[in-house]
């Protein structure tokens, strides 16, 4: 979980990320913070700070680096409140004293990160759903986005300020539409669920008491969100109406309304692209590459090197349980074993709600590995193509002793030639015979 320490220094109050000869100043509010030791647990979030109200106040919707520039450690932070600490001051669980060195550290910066805002989200153009785009307006391009692109940055990282859900874009999946007014981005239906922007499946303490603050509890739309909403644990109604639905979705999006951001990733100058080899098993195998929000497997799964996704989603990918899937978190990536996600009840134990189409099972140290550390991030999967061209190596062994059978057998020539013939026809005769493989795909 160690972090480059050269992204980042401190040059006259400012902290600058560089990168070779790249430097870019990336935050547009800088405040030093000091470390208090005492205990303080978070349950779902490892990378929680507690803070002063005030500070919470005026930082909780914010994406937050707290940056640690004795040893250039950094790492992605939310935000609780603390109630007994100063304003410079904050406490931080257990994992973060240990991957920034909190306790032996005096220079500690809580860095909030330039982005560009959007108030309104439209939906996405059909032509850009199939790739998983986002498309922003010409102003908004123009603007900070555009001075964010220039910088080596490959991935961008989009967030609701008001679930803290996020989603992970290639910078080559965002694109310009001249006809969008400025502050609007579309998204897919896909993106807006797993942004939050969708009917959510449950609401928060939290939100509630912001609903309570701004509905008349004598009126028709609280009445609506108690029907829908049971009491105690404030799940959806699974036998609640479209007509209901589609109502209380109108209700929350006046009141609960947050904003998406884009913020760029610094950590994906570090990204290394694909190896020769995997490429080469790519292109035959075939690639296939799904994104789910990353919560917790089966109770009796930590521990273990596997994931769980329902079968529909194993049949997106072409694969069988037990082949290997590569998780892709930002910039790093990590191969394990794949089950079935078929039992709703046991998943549903250790999560709350979520449609399990949408999700991915992912053991705590797996996702710890990844620097996934809450459970509303969305996590890329691609299946294994090296894994599978391996394990169908035995499928290959007798068309590819055919093939040099047939070469010497049939050529009248030299040694030379029939190798050449072969080492032409091979690459051929596996290509056509991982066909099988390549259209089990969706």
């Amino acid at each position: 979980m160690k972090q480059n320490p050269s992204l980042f220094c401190l040059q006259n109050g400012h902290i600058i990320f560089k990168h070779k000869k790249a430097q870019h100043d990336l935050f547009d509010t800088v405040k030093k913070m000091t470390f208090v030791d005492q205990r303080f647990t978070a349950s779902d979030k490892l990378n929680t700070i507690g803070v002063s109200r005030a500070v919470w106040q005026a930082y909780h919707k914010e994406k937050l680096l707290l940056l640690n520039c004795d040893t250039g450690e950094h790492v992605d932070v939310t935000l609780k409140v603390h109630e007994t600490i100063g304003d410079a001051d904050f406490v931080a669980t257990s994992y973060l004293g240990e991957i920034l060195d909190l306790p032996c550290c005096k220079n500690i910066y809580l860095c909030r990160y330039k982005d560009l805002a959007f108030g309104r989200v439209y939906p996405q153009k059909i032509d850009h759903i199939r790739e998983s785009d986002l498309v922003i307006s010409r102003a908004d391009a123009d603007g900070v986005l555009c001075e964010l692109q220039k910088q080596p940055y490959r991935f961008f990282e989009v967030y609701n300020t008001a679930t803290h859900d996020c989603i992970i874009i290639k910078k080559t999946h965002i694109f310009v539409d001249d006809s969008l007014p400025a502050g609007t981005v579309r998204l897919s239906r896909k993106q807006r669920i797993c942004l939050g922007l969708e009917l959510p499946q449950y609401l928060s303490d939290e939100q509630w008491s912001v609903l309570e603050e701004q509905i008349d509890r004598d009126g028709e739309d609280y009445k609506t969100l108690c029907e829908l909403y049971t009491a105690g644990d404030r799940f959806l109604d699974k036998n609640a109406s479209f007509a209901q639905k589609t109502k209380a979705k109108k209700i929350l999006s006046r009141h609960l309304a947050g904003e998406i951001r884009i913020i760029p990733i610094p950590a994906s100058v570090l990204f290394h692209g694909k190896s020769r080899v995997q490429r080469l098993c790519d292109f035959y195998v075939g690639k296939s590459t799904i994104s789910l929000v990353g919560r917790r497997p089966y109770a009796i799964d930590e521990g273990l090197d596997i994931v769980r996704m329902t079968r529909s989603n194993m049949n997106l990918l072409g694969i069988d349980e037990m082949d290997k899937v590569i998780l892709q978190y930002k910039n790093k990536k990590i191969s394990c074993r794949v089950l079935e996600l078929g039992d709703e009840e046991a998943f549903a134990e250790t999560n709350l709600p979520i449609s399990p189409d949408l999700a991915v099972g992912i053991p705590a140290h797996i996702r710890k590995r990844l620097g996934v550390l809450d459970l509303s991030s969305s996590v890329k999967i691609d299946r294994d193509t090296a894994f599978i061209f391996k394990k169908s190596i035995n499928e290959q062994i007798v068309p590819i002793l055919l093939t040099l059978f047939s070469a010497n057998l049939f050529t009248d020539s030299s040694v030379a030639l029939s190798a050449l013939l072969s080492l032409v026809a091979i690459p051929i005769v596996l290509y056509f015979n991982l066909s099988s493989k390549r259209n089990m795909r969706a």
